[in-house]
């Protein structure tokens, strides 16, 4: 894989070049065209083939009909004069020289009512039988010959020509097709085109295949046949049964005779045609597309070469190389190119010119940059000095006896001699932090007493100013830490300080975590007047004090902020600062430190809460913390219930049973018991009527059922079971804090029933399971309730009438009944609820709609699952 992701740097940083950029683009826009003329080329030279094919075969079809039309006009002119004149003195050779001519093969005449006949010519031919006589019979007709079509007879296919003679005699002629065949053989181009000939019935005359000419072959269903025998004329493309493919076909007819006439070819022969030509135009605009590019390299060359130039002196500049200059272009170079060569190497000519003029201002600046820093540091040093002795006169003279009115005044000069003392530290702090020479002396910190030591400093100016502090810490985190305990002593001060200062009567918020790669998290979040955006930059500057939301209504140097800036950032740590004006601010410090132990006792010795990103956890005093027994089957239920509880400060126990439930309540005495009431072996109700029966430290306490689907008999049985109150799941936070006041005030009944809602899932017990379990618990937690409830539906779907009665069905419909509730899936919920009712009632076996339907559910419900869990893990 690293060799892979090196060829793949290697490629790209060949390829990522003005020039190739330049390249590509030019060959971008030459190719769009010649790529649009090469898929059109086939096109157009099949549409050339077809038009081109279309003309000629019509022309062919047409001259081939002009030929039969004359042929038929001859064999007519020929009967006519050979039965005209049958009984003149010819010389008989000639006479049968001029019917040969012409193909016929028989001539007779029949006298009215004389079957037999006189034959007047045959050529090998044998006498048509009595019916087909009887046929040609009833077509003839008196004034002109006429042709019948195409018959069978023992000599081969041949045609009849008719007519009645003026004394009423029967004359025929047979005449065979070879002069057809001829004319139809003559007509050949491509490697399959050819002509064909059929009779005004559709029956083949002449065709390639002699096996439909010689059994007069039946086309008739053909359109283009059929369109011929009605006398159209045209081109078409149809299939063509003896070649198995598609053709076309220019096709006419014979008017004297009905005849069609037709000279069909392969399309795969216009295509073959086609593809041929279409080649030879691409390979034209491929040896077109190639001087294009060789044309495009070269321009993209004058172009980027320049450029390269350029940014070749820029890196020799910046390597230290102040000569180096931008050497002359080609002249073939555009000229802008030429002006910017000149243009920057006057810049770096001006440029080095002024460096050594720069150079010895900035060391002139760093230079008194000291002084002033030892001035101020001197300065600073020799106030203290007279400081401290008005100081320690002040204390002197406070124990002795004094007026009331000295007191008064000796305390305004206490207050400001301990302000003054206090800004003139804070300039000695920043002058030393700034020395860059800070040697760091790391020891042992207790973060309990750091914390409690500086929330006690501070308390008296929160107290004055109407303020609240409290302190959080990550569960797990350890107690002791390896640091410098001074600078971050000086941290942790200067941000609670300037929270109390800047934000008074506001609730401040400190929180501390712990990473596993060592690096120590501090959090001071208030709710004050907060800092502009256009300020935050600004605000860790030395003697910054802003006009905003950390403006002028309290004293101070500014230089609170640069302390600690300057004290992380030698800790080697980062701070960050989110605010903007009336939303207050929140300081964020990461510090990597050393573990000296891995143990968390807080200072009032209770658990910790869970620190969370962006949703912190307060402590609240010890007198107001209540303990609670949470009581569930459901793991995911009892998770939710326990982050809800510790998140008001409250200390939490569990039972995932009725036997186990009432061990725990029976040992130990809790402020309140949360009681779910469908629990396998022992309900709620159970439990509960067992606690108030027998003299346990729990037969007082208050008891609030919870549950996912209650009828009014399952709140008699409820409130039967002395139990003081109802949850309907989802259970929410601020139902939780009411009741628990409830418990601390002695109210009497509480009763909480939340309305249903039509959404599909509920995104407030979501993120509260994932603050308990993190995503990858809560999705896995969630695949598995879809899967039971899938596998409910499908085994309700499937068992047997007697099956639906099953109480362990029932129960497991109740328990996820029970979990979607408390996730706040009320679709999925409405419809388990109904098939709970439906099993109890007895019902089931006709509520297939109520299966399917809960089936949609569960699909909804994993699909809205799915979208809200990829918005927390984003957010």
């Amino acid at each position: 894989m690293s060799d892979r992701l090196r060829f793949l740097g290697l490629l790209w940083s060949t390829i990522n070049r003005v020039r190739i950029y330049i390249f590509l683009g030019m060959m971008v826009v030459i190719s769009t065209p010649l790529i649009l003329l090469m898929q059109n080329s086939y096109d157009r030279a099949y549409q050339r083939e077809l038009n081109k094919v279309e003309q000629s075969h019509l022309v062919i079809a047409d001259n081939l009909a002009s030929t039969l039309q004359r042929y038929a006009t001859d064999l007519e002119a020929t009967f006519d004069f050979v039965v005209a004149n049958h009984g003149l003195a010819y010389a008989r050779g000639s006479m049968d020289q001029l019917l040969e001519a012409y193909s016929f093969r028989m001539v007779a005449a029949f006298s009215s009512g004389d079957e037999t006949g006189e034959l007047l010519y045959a050529r090998e031919f044998t006498l048509p039988s009595k019916p087909v006589l009887d046929n040609l019979r009833q077509t003839a007709v008196g004034d002109s010959a006429t042709f019948s079509g195409v018959q069978q007879s023992p000599d081969g296919p041949v045609i009849y020509i008719t007519r009645l003679s003026p004394t009423g005699a029967f004359l025929v002629g047979a005449i065979d097709t070879s002069f057809l065949i001829a004319q139809q053989a003559d007509i050949t181009f491509g490697e399959r085109g050819h002509a064909m000939i059929v009779d005004h019935e559709g029956r083949v005359m002449a065709h390639p295949k002699k096996e439909w000419v010689e059994t007069s072959k039946d086309a008739s269903g053909l359109e283009v046949v059929q369109r011929m025998t009605s006398g159209q004329t045209g081109v078409m493309q149809f299939y063509a049964p003896p070649f198995k493919a598609d053709v076309i076909a220019g096709y006419t007819s014979v008017t004297s005779t009905g005849w069609g006439a037709m000279v069909p070819q392969p399309i795969s022969e216009l295509e073959d045609a086609a593809s041929v030509e279409a080649t030879s135009v691409i390979h034209i605009l491929l040896l077109l597309f190639l001087l294009a590019a060789l044309a495009s390299w070269i321009l993209s060359g004058l172009i980027a070469r320049p450029i390269h130039s350029l940014s070749q002196v820029v890196v020799e500049v910046r390597g230290g190389n102040l000569s180096a200059r931008v050497p002359k272009f080609n002249p073939l170079t555009p000229r802008e190119l030429i002006s910017l060569r000149s243009v920057f190497n006057g810049l770096l000519d001006n440029w080095s010119d002024n460096r050594a003029l720069l150079e010895s201002s900035l060391e002139a600046a760093k230079e008194a940059n000291m002084r002033k820093s030892e001035a101020i540091s001197v300065l600073s040093h020799e106030m203290r000095t007279p400081l401290n002795g008005v100081v320690g006169a002040v204390d002197l003279l406070e124990q002795t006896d004094l007026t009331d009115l000295q007191k008064k005044y000796l305390g305004f000069v206490n207050t400001s001699s301990n302000t003054l003392l206090k800004h003139v530290n804070n300039v000695l702090e920043v002058s030393r932090l700034d020395s860059s020479k800070v040697k760091l002396e790391k020891e042992r910190v207790d973060l309990s007493e750091l914390m409690r030591d500086i929330v006690q400093e501070n308390s008296a100016q929160a107290e004055q100013s109407s303020s609240g502090i409290s302190v959080s810490f990550a569960s797990g985190m350890p107690r002791n830490v390896e640091t410098d305990a001074g600078l971050l002593r000086k941290i942790a001060a200067n941000l609670v300080g300037n929270a109390v200062k800047f934000a008074p009567g506001t609730h401040i918020d400190v929180l501390l975590g712990f990473d596993p790669n060592g690096i120590l998290e501090i959090v001071v979040k208030d709710n004050g007047p907060g800092i502009s955006t256009a300020d935050i930059e600004s605000a860790f500057e030395p003697f910054t004090v802003l006009d905003a939301s950390y403006g002028r209504n309290s004293e101070g140097t500014g230089l609170g902020l640069s302390i600690v800036a300057m004290a992380v950032d030698a800790l080697d740590g980062q701070i960050a600062l989110n605010s903007e004006v009336g939303a207050g601010c929140e300081f964020r410090v990461q510090i990597p430190v050393a573990i000296v132990e891995n143990c968390m006792q807080l200072v009032d010795g209770d658990s910790v809460n869970s620190l969370l990103p962006h949703d912190y956890l307060k402590q609240v005093d010890i007198g107001e913390r209540k303990h609670v027994l949470v009581v569930d089957d459901n793991e995911i239920n009892r998770l939710v219930l326990i982050e809800m509880l510790q998140r008001l400060g409250h200390r939490v126990s569990t039972a995932e049973d009725g036997p186990d439930a009432l061990e725990v309540a029976m040992a130990e005495r809790f402020d309140l018991i949360l009681m779910d009431i469908s629990m396998p072996g022992m309900d709620g109700t159970e439990v509960a009527r067992s606690l108030r029966d027998h003299d346990g430290p729990n037969r007082g306490t208050k008891i609030i059922a919870q549950t996912a689907h209650t009828s009014p008999e399952d709140r008699d049985r409820i409130f039967a079971a002395k139990m003081q109150g109802i949850f309907t799941k989802p259970v929410s936070i601020d139902e939780l804090r009411k009741t628990l006041n409830g418990v601390e005030n002695g109210d009497g009944l509480v009763c909480f029933d939340d309305e249903a809602t039509q959404s599909v899932l509920e995104l407030a017990p979501l993120q509260i399971l994932v603050s308990a379990t993190g995503l990858r618990a809560t999705n896995r937690s969630l695949n598995e309730l879809f899967d039971e409830a899938s596998l409910i539906v499908g085994r309700l779907k499937s068992c047997a009438p007697s099956d639906l009665n099953d109480g362990t069905v029932i129960s497991r419909v109740h328990n996820t009944s029970g979990a979607c509730a408390t996730l706040g899936a009320d679709l999925l919920h409405s419809n388990f609820s109904k098939i709970e009712d439906c099993l109890k009632r007895g019902s089931m076996s006709s509520s297939r709609d109520l299966l399917e339907a809960a089936e949609r559910a569960i699909v909804k419900t994993r699909i809205a699952a799915s979208n809200l869990l990829s918005q927390l893990e984003y957010a």
